[in-house]
């Protein structure tokens, strides 16, 4: 339990602080090539906490106590349960695959980022919609989806399922963000 429960707090914590530190990448001069609509986080429930620079904002904080506590339930259950050694193992899967495609996309956002700050090999500027950087997200998400279901294929371990299903969450609330229209203020 620890050890699944604290893997993904340190994911969740590093993606929080990737996302402080492409805003701040952005700021510095990635802006002057760059023009993204509603910023750079594509979490909307971190969208306003990232933009605002507060790492560890009470809501942040309320999803880490929610994942230990929802994650302990499913634990005490996997010990009393037969078959719920396997839910827990769902679980894990759920909550920490899904940050492979997220990290990677921190990985990309920072060196474009650096690059752009720079202006290193890079002419103009470029605008992004929302709907268009949420697109292209639930895209990314559902390959990886489809590599974590093939890969479960091959071993059979529920934890890869439980990777397929968040990113599919993931890349369907993305879709969903790409084909709403826009509010009028």
């Amino acid at each position: 339990y620890w050890l699944g429960i604290s893997i993904w707090i340190v994911l969740m914590v590093s993606d929080n602080l990737l996302s402080m530190l492409a805003v701040k990448m952005y700021r510095q001069g990635a802006k002057e090539h760059l023009v993204l609509e509603d910023g750079s986080e594509l979490n909307p429930l971190f969208q306003d906490d990232v933009a605002n620079w507060r790492a560890l904002s009470p809501k942040f904080m309320f999803v880490l106590a929610t994942g230990y506590f929802v994650g302990w339930v499913i634990w005490s259950y996997g010990v009393y349960a037969k078959q719920g050694a396997g839910v827990f193992e769902f679980f894990l899967g759920l909550i920490i695959l899904v940050h492979i495609p997220i990290h990677l996309r921190h990985a990309h956002t920072l060196v474009l980022f650096y690059h752009l700050r720079l202006s290193h090999g890079v002419e103009g500027k470029i605008r992004y919609a929302s709907w268009l950087m949420a697109r292209l997200n639930a895209v990314y998400l559902f390959v990886f989806s489809l590599i974590f279901f093939i890969t479960f294929l091959f071993v059979q371990r529920l934890f890869f399922l439980g990777g397929v299903a968040s990113c599919l969450i993931m890349a369907w609330s993305q879709w969903r963000e790409a084909n709403t229209p826009p509010q009028a203020e």
